[in-house]
């Protein structure tokens, strides 16, 4: 098994990230519903915890509870194709550096398989965290794709956005330093959206 993350932040209007991923505050953020990708796409939500004595006692429990199954149980969890330790592994994903808090991010998780023989290695098969598969009106597997990222090829997956009438976009927010001819054309794009609403920051940057 593997794992396709999308990382967001419950911080929208904030100066460090504004520099870092909006061209020193020349772009855009825009405000999904994360909670809409939970219920229609079928990802996972994480709120990032930057808790490091936390993460131990984590480890910790899951270490105990995977020797309990294999005790109880009698199984090798350390065999290939066993998935069991790899849903403890998934849950560490949910943690980062104590020196990110002021990122507030919030992680979108998909796990998928790494069967040999595929375009790029990884297969969706349309399944929850549990293994089951997803009901509902993304039930089909997503397609496996490929880009050229800046720290090289990346495998993703595009989830979609609108469904039956409902959107996952919210808001679309603009830098301080963001031209006004670009904010113009964006707010025209999206005019025709009445449950998007538009703001501007104010926020001082360098």
């Amino acid at each position: 098994m593997s794992m396709l993350i999308g990382s967001f932040t419950e911080n929208g209007d904030d100066v460090a990230q504004w520099e870092r991923y909006a061209a020193n505050s020349s772009g855009c953020v825009l405000g999904f519903d994360a909670h809409w990708f939970y219920s229609h796409p079928g990802v996972r939500l994480h709120r990032i915890i930057y808790d490091r004595s936390y993460l131990n006692d984590v480890v910790e429990a899951n270490l105990y509870i995977l020797r309990r199954v294999e005790k109880d149980m009698k199984l090798n969890l350390s065999q290939e194709g066993s998935a069991f330790p790899s849903l403890f592994v998934f849950e560490h994903f949910a943690f980062k550096d104590p020196r990110f808090i002021s990122e507030s991010e919030i992680r979108l998780s998909r796990s998928v398989l790494r069967p040999p023989d595929t375009e790029f290695g990884l297969l969706d098969e349309g399944l929850n965290k549990y293994g089951y598969k997803i009901e509902g009106p993304f039930a089909q597997p997503f397609e496996i794709k490929q880009r050229l990222g800046p720290y090289g090829p990346t495998r993703y997956i595009e989830l979609p956005t609108s469904y039956g009438g409902t959107l996952a976009l919210r808001t679309i927010g603009f830098g301080l330093k963001c031209r006004k001819e670009d904010e113009a054309r964006i707010r025209e794009t999206f005019s025709h959206l009445q449950s998007v609403t538009f703001w501007r920051s104010d926020l001082p940057v360098r």
